[in-house]
């Protein structure tokens, strides 16, 4: 069978499931009718239709014209008849379900908003229909119902009894703890025993004394404090349930003289009790949730890792968390009242402030980086959230600042930075930085039309102190060879660094002659031929230099290193321990040495 005859025939068993129930309560509310006259005390079909529209679909109406139409033609009332009785009762209950859906009054978290609505909307439908539109009660149940103004009293009281019994069902488990058990049991029995002398047929009281029925309320209410809306559904139902028996029986509170107007009575005195239970329930429940979510809007304020600083209209602070005085170093009492500004570094300037303020101004919300100043003295690096408190009028109240020390991160940003442009050994700049300060070397010098020079610098027998004497030694002698090479360089602008092994090279940019970068070739090879003492040991070593300048011995950085590196292969061949320059001689195709 195919998914839509499957819905067909679904819908099709809804809609009869419905004409069921609405023609078996309304058989069963005609037996409830009381004397004289046939009074009728609650007319269910309204209330239970209504509810299972609203709870599986409105698309099953159908089964309401259906359970309202079947016994009047099967009595032998005319179509025309049948469907003036059975129109407007439809209607009634369609727009009763279609209300209740649109409201949405949730089981697990109704509001007393919603329940207001939902009674509000009931008590128009049935005031709309019943009073004006619709007899109520069908004509082929031959009852007689006088005063039609008021029977839509009758049709709220009866949806607004099984209102909260529908709330019980969707929600029916985690009212009752299992320590409150014998509370319930004492307050169901008490309900019983009151609601036996009000209602029903233990009258120890006269019948003049009318007070008598705010008794039940104080039930009510503790059945609303103690277990909530469940409790109050199941005294409800009690309580209506000995009403009913009271007046089929001629005792009680409202039994003893059963009249339209003494139906009036029973039909407020219920909705009044109804509403004051579930209002009070509901409000409890509500209180509760509040209580519940500011307990763990508090707990994350007090506990949060990050600091929390918050602000009023003037910016002033009036209330900031203990991660806030952990980070900045100030309490509570030394912050409130007083501007954020105190904080600042003064590492932003004014244009910035300016901007972040047009950006709350416009989104509401603004983050990023700010530099602060603890109150130490110590200035940090933060990442800040501010956001804008409205309320519903669009008023700002408030501004929640949220701001975490980010000063590990930058750290260790610029610790990676320093490791993909620094050698780890030497702590001279690697091939990447230098390549990158040779090409902006370059441009100025292109645009001035200066000289620079490029020095490719190789130690001697580095590799036999090595093997001999461990990496250990190789590396120390690699570190005073860098900060050796370093001090012969005096300029900010000129550049040594370590390509890999033992080899290094020099970018002298503001060289004006190429007797410039001999002086720095001379300079290097003398202080690298001073005997290493390291270890214990004395080390010999020393360097050959190739050099390359721009722009007649290469136009680019790449040119530059290759002519440097031939020159030094030059300088091998000749002997180490020199330097040669690319311009004075020619290469073979073969450095290797």
């Amino acid at each position: 069978m195919s998914d839509s005859q499957t819905g067909s025939t679904g819908r099709i068993l809804g809609i009869l499931a419905v004409a069921v129930v609405y023609a078996a309560s309304a058989y069963l509310s005609q037996r409830l009718a009381v004397e004289p006259g046939g009074l009728l005390p609650v007319w269910l079909p309204y209330g239970l239709s209504a509810l299972a529209l609203s709870r599986y679909g409105i698309r099953l109406w159908p089964g309401v014209l259906l359970g309202a139409l079947a016994p009047a033609l099967l009595l032998g009332q005319s179509i025309a008849t049948a469907l003036a009785d059975a129109l407007p009762d439809t209607a009634s209950i369609v727009l009763s379900a279609y209300l209740l859906h649109r409201i949405n009054l949730k089981a697990n978290l109704p509001t007393l908003q919603n329940y207001y609505l939902t009674v509000a909307a009931l008590a128009a439908v049935s005031l709309l229909f019943d009073s004006a539109l619709s007899p109520t009660v069908p004509a082929w149940l031959g009852i007689a119902l006088p005063l039609r103004d008021s029977v839509w009293l009758n049709s709220l009281c009866t949806a607004l009894l099984l209102l909260p019994v529908t709330l019980f069902i969707d929600d029916p488990r985690g009212w009752l703890p299992r320590q409150r058990w014998a509370e319930a049991g004492l307050l169901i029995l008490a309900t019983l025993i009151a609601g036996a002398i009000v209602l029903g047929g233990w009258t120890i009281w006269g019948h003049s004394v009318y007070m008598r029925g705010f008794l039940l309320f104080p039930l009510v209410l503790w059945g609303a404090l103690r277990f909530g809306r469940h409790a109050v559904a199941i005294q409800l139902l009690v309580l209506f349930g000995l009403t009913l028996w009271g007046l089929f029986h001629g005792q009680g509170y409202f039994g003893s003289t059963v009249t339209t107007e003494n139906l009036n009575i029973v039909w407020l005195y219920h909705i009044v009790l109804n509403m004051t239970g579930m209002t009070l329930a509901i409000a409890i429940k509500q209180r509760a949730r509040l209580k519940n979510q500011l307990r763990v809007a508090a707990q994350a304020f007090t506990h949060n890792r990050e600091g929390i600083m918050i602000t009023d209209t003037q910016n002033k602070i009036v209330h900031t968390n203990p991660a806030f005085s952990r980070i900045t170093g100030y309490t509570l009492e030394e912050s409130k009242g007083r501007d954020p500004k105190f904080l600042s570094s003064g590492a932003n300037d004014l244009e910035f402030y300016r901007a972040m303020w047009d950006k709350l101004c416009d989104c509401g919300q603004w983050e990023g980086e700010i530099w602060d100043r603890r109150k130490n003295g110590q200035i940090f690096p933060k990442w800040l959230s501010i956001s804008v408190v409205k309320n519903q009028n669009g008023e700002i109240l408030n501004y929640i600042d949220q701001f975490s020390d980010i000063s590990d991160r930058k750290t260790q940003e610029e610790k990676m930075a320093h490791m993909a442009h620094f050698d780890p050994l030497t702590d001279l700049p690697n091939r990447a930085l230098f390549s990158d300060r040779l090409a902006q070397a370059i441009a100025p010098a292109r645009r001035e039309s200066r000289n620079l020079a490029v020095l490719f610098i190789d130690l001697d027998n580095f590799k036999p102190i090595n093997d001999t004497y461990g990496h250990d030694v190789g590396d120390l002698l690699l570190k005073e060879a860098a900060r050796r090479m370093q001090e012969c360089v005096h300029r900010e602008s000129d550049t040594i660094a370590r390509l890999g092994g033992d080899e290094f090279v020099a970018l002298l940019p503001s060289g004006k002659h190429r007797e410039d970068a001999e002086l720095i070739a001379q300079r290097l090879l003398e202080t690298l031929g001073t005997p290493f003492i390291l270890a214990g040991q004395t080390l010999q070593i020393s360097c050959s230099i190739g050099i390359a300048l721009y722009p007649q011995d290469g136009q680019d950085g790449h040119t530059l290193m290759q002519h440097a590196d031939h020159a030094m292969y030059r300088a091998k061949r000749s002997g180490r321990n020199n330097y040669r320059l690319y311009a004075d001689g020619d290469f073979p195709n073969d450095y290797s040495i």
